[in-house]
């Protein structure tokens, strides 16, 4: 059975919704066919799951026509008429809460009906609040609109020289809308290229992306934008700045000149703007980590964090909650960095805020982490045997916990045999990536080398471990591994220089 497109949006509808889309039905000014209004009542009766296996349609049709057969046909014809009525239902919900796209709807309507004196009143009150709003995703695109309205405006009235002195904000704005979204529509598909090594075909926008990027034409045009301060030029900047961060991922230049826009022009964005903004920057600083992580990386991170909770733009809305992802990646930051006291009050306060499906393994798996790092390493297991693995990464977090605590317990053969489990299930597993299956299969080979040392220590092998650690760019858990090897020198009485 084919669901028919009314009942799927019926079930979508709220209590409001359907109270409101009565009234909307019932007005004559939508609808002047009371069939209509009869059938939409009779499919209410089976709100709100309108499961269509206990809806009688002859039985629907007899009470709309008690004097006539079920003619299928008319059956469907009332289905698709309410739907294309909800349609439109729907999509004035939507637009009665876009007040600048009704604004300039009426700024429209009141230049072609010439109401020339209203349209100068209206025109002003646009322009005052839009000189109020913070700045947000459509906000250039509604003043390019703005001035095309007045263009056309003057145009229409004789009046080209103040027409073609409104183009200039016209067209400023217009490059503005396309020079952000340019901008973040590369930086996402950056994104899939280094996290999830898509490669995607080259389509006309990136071609032209990377055509004027090669040709330095985008760079002149930021440039040429902040020497001439451009109206919002700095935010241009910070836009363009934070994209070439992440494509140019060890110019620490350009990332910190991105970040300093970001800090200093934040209260002129909205909530879900600052929100995009500052994970973007987080976003930069997680592939700085991984490709040398540098301590200055993880600080620079901390500091976005703690930027974010500050401010409560650590969501992009207040309804929406911190996914389980990100907030262990705050978590591994702050461990890394060993902010431990950070990192217990970051979890009392934030952790009913992740979705409430992931938040007790998310906990249970953070705070095992805790205890681990306290050396507290039965509380440890205790936690982490109460980890469920609703994210993939949760096991490969667990597994590698387990096996440090082995090792710190002295557990040798169980952290062989973990050793064993693991790398098995390293390469069996289809979703462990290669860059994930490089770094645990490393952290794996060097347990191994602390496991024989410690079983026949050498101190030429010791050395060879440190230098392979010191060179690494990015190791799980290097600062555990530095004080195992440091254990091992006290151990075995050698000088704790480095090399």
């Amino acid at each position: 059975m084919v669901t028919s497109k009314i009942v799927l949006l019926l079930r979508k509808f709220s209590k409001r919704d359907a109270v409101r889309f009565r009234e909307y039905v019932r007005s004559s000014y939508f609808n002047s066919k009371k069939k209509l209004i009869q059938f939409y009542d009779e499919l209410s009766r089976h709100a709100p799951d309108f499961d269509e296996k206990r809806i009688n349609k002859k039985a629907i049709y007899s009470k709309l026509y008690p004097a006539s057969l079920f003619n299928p046909q008319v059956y469907k014809n009332l289905s698709s008429e309410l739907y294309s009525l909800a349609r439109d239902f729907v999509a004035l919900q939507y637009f009665s809460r876009q007040s600048i796209t009704i604004d300039l709807s009426l700024l429209k309507g009141l230049e072609q009906m010439e109401a020339d004196e209203l349209y100068k009143t209206e025109l002003k009150t646009i322009k005052n609040k839009l000189s109020k709003l913070r700045f947000h995703d459509f906000l250039s695109f509604y003043k390019f609109d703005l001035a095309v309205i007045e263009k056309s405006f003057f145009y229409n009235r004789g009046n080209f020289r103040k027409g073609n002195d409104v183009g200039t904000t016209e067209s400023d704005e217009l490059l503005k809308f396309y020079l952000i979204n340019l901008f973040r529509q590369r930086f996402d598909f950056e994104i899939s290229r280094l996290n999830l090594n898509i490669q995607y075909g080259e389509n006309a926008a990136m071609h032209h992306m990377q055509s004027i990027m090669e040709k330095g034409t985008l760079e002149e045009t930021v440039r040429f934008m902040c020497e001439n301060k451009t109206k919002n030029h700095e935010i241009i900047a910070m836009f363009y700045y934070i994209l070439m961060s992440l494509i140019n991922i060890l110019d620490d230049d350009c990332f910190n000149k991105a970040k300093e826009l970001a800090f200093t022009s934040m209260r002129k964005f909205d909530r879900p703007m600052r929100f995009i903004i500052t994970s973007s920057l987080l976003t930069v600083c997680t592939f700085k980590i991984n490709r040398r992580g540098s301590k200055q990386d993880y600080k620079n991170a901390f500091e976005i964090i703690n930027f974010q909770l500050k401010r409560k733009i650590y969501r992009e809305t207040p309804e929406s909650h911190i996914t389980a992802t990100e907030f262990r990646s705050y978590f591994m930051i702050g461990l890394n960095l060993k902010e431990y006291e950070w990192l217990k009050s970051f979890l009392r306060k934030y952790i009913s805020e992740v979705a409430p499906l992931q938040s007790q393994s998310l906990e249970n798996l953070l705070k095992g982490m805790l205890m681990f790092h306290e050396k507290e390493y039965d509380k440890a297991l205790q936690f982490l045997n109460n980890v469920s693995f609703d994210l993939f990464i949760y096991k490969l977090d667990v597994k590698k916990l387990q096996l440090l605590i082995y090792y710190d317990q002295g557990h040798i053969e169980n952290a062989l045999s973990s050793i064993s489990a693991y790398r098995e299930f390293l390469s069996t597993n289809r979703f462990v990536t290669e860059e994930t299956k490089k770094n645990n299969l490393n952290l794996l080979h060097h347990v191994s080398k602390l496991i024989k040392l410690k079983a026949a220590f050498d101190e030429t092998d010791l050395r060879v471990l440190e230098s392979e650690l010191q060179q690494a760019p990015y190791m799980l858990y290097k600062s555990w591994f530095e004080e195992k090897i440091e254990d091992l020198k006290t151990e075995n009485k050698i000088s704790t220089r480095r090399i």
